[in-house]
């Protein structure tokens, strides 16, 4: 076991936020610290407010295991050992109150949900109210899986509305809740036994798992992986696992339209364009519309397997698993096929990659699914944040549009990193925070930054102390980049002779499946 190193927690749940609002670059007049929250206890941040209202975090404060002093440690798996760590809520500064469980929170902050005490509770930040779910019948319980979200509540994308299970006698049924209004309806998933049902394809879908005895042993069990990953409730940041399969029954997917009316059921839903759902149905790759028609796209003879998907615009990428190791990949979308011209390696599985721009480092390219070309990024790519690169070009950063082709130079003095965090839409490397999305230097932060606010500050823990991190955090003002925020991109520049545009394996044409010519 090794001490455990608590910035790296805070990483998933800061880049899942939304990228799509601008963030605020540190000004000649450099904000005031903002308020700290938690205590100087060893400190993992589970989640945050980009607008500085509360932060999620656990905490070993008290002494529990009688040795005399209050320490951790993190194994391979992401097992917590000392001290026992618990989390708490911190709204507005201070060492907040302890909960069960922190569970989601929309993109903005403004709406999030915790367990508490054993009960469901839901808090509007903006005007700090809280609404006991249980009391209104939520189902608050969870299922012991590590590796997915959790089962209680789902936030849809676009933060209007909340999904979470009520139980009325043997019948569980899926609550929308409107969460300005406090309006909500029950959606009826059908028989079974519903275990999970979150927001799919944006809004207008439910994906409701429901349970039966597909195993026929006399047992309905809900799935649960075999796997060493630790549990979810105040893990640390693991350095491997294994997942082994599952034990319980195999679960159907029921699709509910938001509006209303009847489920789809389906075994192996990809990906929902809209008002249509891309599944596979024998093999073959199906659109089905929400009335049950069904069109073929793909015929199972190629056995397909998505490579990336942008389910906003209705677009995948996908690769014909039917033969080597590498084949020829082709656009998908409502329209039907296109050849994309180039072979890919097959994907071990269907891809969940979101996003109009994928990199392929086997091409040296960026692929549009848009557009249905390749981008040069014109550099050594390093991670694209909607549609900009970063991308390292002989001595110095650029932010490429990949979508227009114009290059935004960074500052020289920011040297190469070899982990570029993700926080939002910017990215933390050795000292900067740089908003990748909208192509500016944000400032300096000494201090290795969780997060980074709609203000432009950055959460920073308070001090390190035996290899870990202690609380209370705090936003901090970042230092002002003053000549070296960029603005106005510039010309488009020649591709670089850099050897990230060198293809890597053989990129020998491989001939088009029949179906596809």
């Amino acid at each position: 076991m090794r001490p455990l190193v608590l910035a790296s927690l805070a990483v998933a749940a800061c880049a899942a936020r939304s990228p799509s609002v601008p963030l605020a670059a540190a000004s000649v007049a450099v904000p005031p610290v903002g308020p700290s929250f938690g205590t100087a206890a060893p400190t993992i941040v589970l989640d945050h407010d980009p607008s500085e209202r509360w932060v999620a975090l656990c905490q070993a404060r008290e002494d529990t295991d009688g040795d005399g002093a209050i320490a951790v440690w993190a194994g391979q798996h992401g097992e917590v050992f000392g001290d026992a760590m618990t989390p708490y809520l911190v709204v507005g500064g201070g060492p907040g109150f302890a909960i069960d469980d922190f569970l989601a929170s929309t993109d903005d902050g403004r709406w999030l949900a915790y367990r508490r005490t054993g009960r469901l509770h839901l808090r509007d930040a903006a005007r700090d109210v809280e609404t006991d779910l249980t009391a209104l019948g939520a189902d608050a319980s969870e299922d012991g899986d590590p590796l997915g979200p959790p089962r209680a509540v789902s936030f849809s994308p676009d933060g209007a509305s909340l999904a979470y299970l009520r139980a009325r006698g043997r019948r569980t049924g899926v609550v929308i809740r409107a969460l300005d209004s406090g309006a909500e309806r029950e959606l009826d998933p059908g028989p079974g036994l519903l275990w999970r049902a979150t927001f799919s394809g944006g809004s207008r879908w439910i994906d409701a798992l429901v349970v039966a005895d597909s195993n026929r042993d006399g047992l309905v069990e809900v799935p649960r992986p075999r796997t060493t990953l630790a549990g979810r409730v105040c893990r640390g940041a693991p350095g491997s696992y294994g997942v082994y399969g599952r034990t319980g029954d195999t679960p159907t997917h029921r699709l509910l339209p938001v509006a209303g009316g009847a489920p789809l059921a389906l075994d192996e839903p990809l990906a929902v364009w809209g008002d249509v759902v891309l599944a596979r149905v024998g093999g073959a790759l199906v659109l089905v519309a929400q009335d049950g028609a069904r069109r073929e796209l793909v015929p199972s003879s190629c056995a397909a397997r998505i490579d990336a998907r942008d389910d906003a615009a209705g677009r995948a990428l996908f690769v014909c698993a039917a033969g080597p190791t590498r084949g020829q990949a082709a656009y998908l979308s409502a329209d039907g096929v296109a050849p994309a011209g180039f072979p890919l390696d097959v994907p071990h599985e269907d891809s969940a990659e979101q996003g109009r721009f994928v990199w392929r480092g086997a091409l040296g390219q960026v692929i549009d699914l848009e557009a249905r070309r390749t981008v040069s990024p014109g550099g050594e790519w390093e991670l694209t944040v909607v549609t900009r690169a970063l991308v390292w070009r002989g001595a110095g950063y650029v932010v490429r549009d990949l979508a227009g082709g114009n290059d935004t130079p960074l500052p020289a003095g920011i040297l190469r990193h070899s982990f570029p965090r993700r926080l939002r839409s910017a990215v933390y490397l050795g000292g900067w925070l740089v908003d990748v999305a909208h192509a500016r230097v944000l400032g300096h932060t000494s201090a290795p930054p969780i997060g980074v606010s709609t203000a432009g500050r950055a959460l920073t823990f308070t001090r390190e102390d035996g290899g870990f991190d202690v609380g209370p955090v705090v936003w901090r003002p970042l230092s002002p980049a003053g000549g070296a925020t960029i603005r106005a991109p510039l010309l488009p520049r020649a591709a670089s002779s850099s050897r990230s545009l060198r293809p890597r394996g053989s990129l020998q044409r491989v001939p088009d499946p029949p179906w596809l010519a």
